[in-house]
């Protein structure tokens, strides 16, 4: 793909592009609300919170206490320190950390649908592969008869249903005021099970950088998935 596209691939896995402006105010204002609702009830509490005892499967409840019921002291503070934060930032223009023909690789990269970016073994950072590769080199994981099993489409739909089914009786089951199981475990699991939009998993290839016979050439073949 030539040498502008081997230096943005080269810059791996874990380089960040700077946005093209700072965080603006509406962002940073997102995180001082839970921080805000967090500080209420820690004051509202005291030493009655019971952090550190939650339970593993805990779905938060999102209440937070009337600004009533805080005292006055507390909301001054919260007060002072989200307007020495929000000086800290300054919605302004970035100066980007890649070069003009990187940003511009990046962005052909981003609209090409033809291209999949992928991961390669040992942390060599990401790389390029056409998208009909990509599909070619999927089956040589998913024909590996003893891992996988190939199922119609209305097949995996009955099983994600029958699995569903199963957790909804199971529920019944050991769930409710007689139940066995606790409240918060129960609860935690019915609301992920109502918000599942998805049920399928997904797999990625992960592929390994093959050096050939000539130094300045390389191959590469998948090697696992995650």
């Amino acid at each position: 793909m030539g040498q502008a596209i081997s230096s943005l691939l080269g810059l791996n896995l874990k380089f960040v592009v700077k946005p093209h402006y700072t965080t603006c105010h509406s962002v940073v204002n997102e995180g001082l609300d839970r921080l805000e609702r967090d500080m209420h009830l820690k004051v509202y509490f005291g030493e009655n919170t019971l952090d550190g005892e939650k339970p593993p499967l805990y779905v938060s409840s999102g209440w937070r206490p009337n600004c009533s019921d805080i005292p006055q002291w507390a909301n001054d503070r919260l007060a002072r320190f989200f307007k020495a934060i929000l000086n800290k930032f300054k919605h302004q223009k970035v100066k980007s950390n890649l070069h003009p023909f990187q940003r511009q690789q990046l962005a052909n990269l981003r609209q090409n649908q033809s291209i999949i970016i992928a991961n390669t073994d040992k942390g060599l950072g990401p790389c390029a592969i056409e998208l009909t590769r990509y599909i070619r080199d999927a089956p040589i994981h998913l024909e590996d008869k003893e891992t996988y099993t190939v199922l119609l489409e209305s097949e995996a739909m009955a099983e994600i249903k029958k699995v569903r089914r199963e957790i909804k009786d199971w529920l019944r089951e050991f769930g409710g005021e007689d139940g066995d199981l606790d409240p918060d475990d129960e609860r935690y699991i019915q609301r992920h099970l109502d918000k599942n939009e998805d049920s399928f998993g997904y797999f990625y290839l992960l592929y390994k950088i093959h050096k050939l016979k000539d130094p300045e050439q390389t191959d590469l073949y998948p090697i696992d998935v995650w």
